[in-house]
């Protein structure tokens, strides 16, 4: 049973089926590709390359020759080692390749790219993204702040930049402490991370300031005590009693 793997610098693409590219890597035509990976089956691991104006079948990987189904020597051949890892150093330097995204395959069967499924090869793909050398200008970044209430006040980095809805351009790269306050609001702080040519947005959900509402007293009602009514009874014992002091 072979089983493959490919990693193309650092991106890795584990595949135990036939499959399609997953992943792409940047790389600069005229460097070194470090290329790596298992073959849990060991032996020889067959490397080829399709892309932009080579032939569709795939080519080599050192003279970009296209690769022949059976032909081991069309090949760019790597051997596994005890541990099952093979390596390889792709010297793009001299090559005749246009930037653009090629797709590097490893297979344990010496087969063109259309003609791996018929031999039953196991393989792995990974795509690499090929281009010229040159310079970069880093513009920035756009930093977009907003908050439930309009108007609040921005903070970054202890300074005022201006009130909520808020977008800055050409942000240089970094992390910043932003503050969002209103008046009768809460203050909202956090952090924003904003990289070169990417949009960072925050939305600050300010909470309205607790309020301590008086209670008025309650009030006791007050009541004029009355004299009880005297009873039938009561009232006859009171007349017996004055007869009796005559």
């Amino acid at each position: 049973m072979f089983w493959c793997s490919v990693w193309a610098g650092f991106a890795l693409l584990i595949l135990g089926i036939p499959a399609v590219s997953a992943t792409t890597i940047g790389a600069v035509l005229g460097d070194d590709v470090p290329l790596s990976g298992t073959s849990t089956g060991g032996g020889d691991v067959y490397l080829f390359l399709t892309g932009p104006n080579l032939a569709s079948g795939g080519v080599g990987l050192d003279r970009l020759s296209p690769v022949v189904t059976g032909s081991t020597s069309s090949f760019t051949v790597v051997s596994a080692d005890k541990d099952n890892k093979w390596h390889y150093r792709w010297n793009t330097a001299g090559l005749s390749l246009d930037p653009g995204v090629y797709t590097l395959y490893a297979s344990d069967t010496p087969a063109a790219k259309g003609d791996l499924d018929a031999r039953n090869a196991v393989y792995g793909t990974v795509g690499i993204s090929l281009h010229s050398p040159g310079l970069t200008l880093d513009t920035g970044g756009t930093l977009v702040i907003r908050a439930s209430v309009d108007d609040a006040q921005v903070v970054i980095n202890g300074e005022d930049v201006g009130k909520t809805p808020l977008n800055l351009s050409g942000v240089g790269s970094g992390e910043y402490t932003v503050s969002v306050n209103a008046s009768g609001y809460e203050r909202w702080s956090g952090t924003a991370m904003v990289k070169n040519n990417e949009k960072t947005e925050i939305d600050a959900v300010l909470i309205p300031l607790a309020t301590t509402e008086e209670t008025p007293p309650s009030t006791i009602p007050t009541t004029t005590p009355t004299a009880a009514p005297l009873l039938p009874g009561a009232f006859c014992a009171l007349v017996l009693l004055a007869l009796r002091k005559r």
